[in-house]
């Protein structure tokens, strides 16, 4: 007699685990999804935000003209805070060449210890 009530004793206790367990993996699961709505929510917010942020700032860096050279090699005239810069762009990088608010004429070398017009 004693194995008949072992079995029945142990089966509420199965049952109760089992409510448990699908009672805890509910919780889990809503919260799982709290967790990746509210991580959408504040990443969208997040993007919005900096775009609408960015969108309103003027920029104070323009290129006013390019002039092609061949070879993947170009002139270009940038403006910044108000000032005019003639720049080198080449395969091997970038060059400041001169200010163009000074006098750069053709014929003048470009000093490359300086990186001004003479």
């Amino acid at each position: 007699m004693l194995a008949h009530t072992q079995p029945v004793s142990s089966l509420p206790e199965l049952t109760n685990f089992s409510t448990s367990s699908l009672s805890f993996i509910l919780q889990m699961g809503i919260f799982m999804v709290f967790v990746i709505v509210g991580t959408y929510v504040f990443a969208k917010f997040k993007q919005t935000h900096f775009l609408r942020k960015t969108k309103n700032q003027s920029s104070q860096l323009s290129i006013l003209e390019t002039h092609a050279l061949g070879n993947r090699q170009y002139l270009l005239v940038v403006a910044y805070n108000q000032q005019k810069f003639l720049l080198n762009v080449h395969p091997n990088g970038t060059q400041y060449l001169c200010t163009l608010n000074s006098r750069c004429d053709k014929k003048q070398p470009i000093h490359e210890s300086t990186n001004k017009c003479s």
